[in-house]
Parts: structure tokens; C-alpha cells; sequence
């Protein structure tokens, strides 16, 4: 998967302005695996610290370890989509302090996205104090029905 170097800064930027905690968001654009130029990067406010907070038994991680996307975000940035005749291309979101993996709980996250976003892929960024250290991808593969990774490439 390509990422354009302008693309990849919003998140990174989002990412880094949002850390400790995970940023999440989408990449939305005209449908097709490949990126194009004018896809746009359309960041959501992650609502995990406040659903922690208000019920931290059915939200035990924070906001360090988890995401939710906002409801209202999610729901501007399809809107868009349609509108515009494209598609949601990425889902991305953080993991601070930690590795671009795509963990049990991004899996169970991500289940089902592919039957509303065909060709959807899910996108890993690693954060630290110092900055951003690796971009990951992740697709789900009907032959063997599990997720796998997609080298990313900045472009």
C-alpha cells in the first residue's frame, strides 16, 4: 500500500499532537486500492478516555491502550464519502509507546469493515516522545479469513 508523504504527515502529525493517548481516523477517497492524490486524511476524536472514565467496566482500557472513534465523526466522514461518490480507503489509528502491530482487540475492532468498505485497509502507527517510529498495514484476505499485513510505502 502507498501513502503519500503529505498523506502520512497529517497522521503522524495527528498522532503525535494526540500522544500519549491513540488518534484514530480515516483516509477517504475514489474507490480503488491504490491511493490517489486526492484522497483526504479526515482524523476522529478518540472517546475511549471519557467511555473509560464513565464505565470503566465495560471500557477497561483508556485512551493509552485503545480507541473508539466518535460517533458523530464517523458518521460526518462516511457522509462525505457518499457524497462524493468514493469510499473509506484506511482506518488508522496509534499505538503509543508500543509497535505498529495490529493487535486481538484491532482485529475484533476491525471485524466486518470490509462488508461496508470493500478492500479496506486498517493502518498501525507507532508513536514515542520522540516521534513517530514505524507505519504498518493490514488487510483482511478472504482465502485464508484472517487479517494480514500490507507493506505501507511512503511516497
Amino acid at each position: 500500500m502507498q501513502i503519500a508523504r503529505a498523506k502520512a504527515a497529517e497522521m503522524y502529525t495527528q498522532a503525535l499532537a494526540e500522544f500519549p493517548y491513540e488518534c484514530c481516523g480515516m483516509i477517504i477517497g475514489p474507490e480503488g486500492e491504490d491511493m490517489q492524490a486526492e484522497d483526504l486524511v479526515r482524523p476522529c476524536r478518540n472517546v475511549q478516555q471519557d467511555l473509560h472514565r464513565r464505565y470503566p467496566d465495560r471500557f477497561p482500557r483508556d485512551a493509552t491502550v485503545g480507541y473508539t472513534m466518535a460517533k458523530e465523526d464517523m458518521e460526518a466522514i462516511m457522509t462525505e464519502a457518499q457524497e462524493r461518490g468514493w469510499s473509506v480507503k484506511v482506518c488508522y489509528h496509534s499505538h503509543p509507546n508500543t509497535g505498529a502491530y495490529f493487535s486481538q482487540e484491532d482485529r475484533r475492532n476491525a471485524e466486518g469493515w470490509d462488508l461496508w468498505f470493500p478492500g479496506v485497509r486498517f493502518v498501525v502507527i507507532s508513536t514515542y516522545p520522540e516521534g513517530v517510529r514505524d507505519i504498518q498495514g493490514y488487510r483482511w484476505d478472504d482465502a485464508t479469513q484472517a487479517f494480514i499485513s500490507v507493506p505501507v510505502e511512503i511516497v
